[in-house]
């Protein structure tokens, strides 16, 4: 028998998700192996890709500019696909600052 098709799964990260993968070792971390091997494809529009930055930015992960930099650099922009949100939803989330990551996900279906 010939050998079982699998399919790249495009995901959207919340990005205190994605930080805790990056950052931290643990069950998240294994995240990070998934879409360096190419079994996902993560995905950022504009807006979710300002929260991830700011996110690492946040005193309690005491990361200067050149290791953030570092990071976007030789771990995000190699494995990420960036979309431009084309649909838009508000309202839906219960935090509605999480309405940003829905966009993202329906407009890279």
């Amino acid at each position: 028998m010939g050998k079982k098709k699998i399919r790249v799964r495009r995901v959207v990260l919340d990005a205190n998700v994605l930080v805790s993968a990056l950052l931290f070792t643990g069950s998240l971390s294994e995240i990070v192996e998934l879409w360096k091997k190419g079994k996902i494809i993560s995905v950022f529009s504009e807006e979710t890709f300002k929260e991830f930055t700011g996110v690492l930015a946040y005193p309690k992960f005491s990361l200067a500019q050149n290791e953030i930099r570092t990071l976007i650099e030789e771990e995000i922009v190699p494995c990420f696909e960036f979309i431009k949100t084309t649909t838009t939803v508000s309202n839906v989330c219960p935090d509605p600052d999480d309405d940003k990551f829905l966009s993202c996900a329906l407009s890279a279906s």
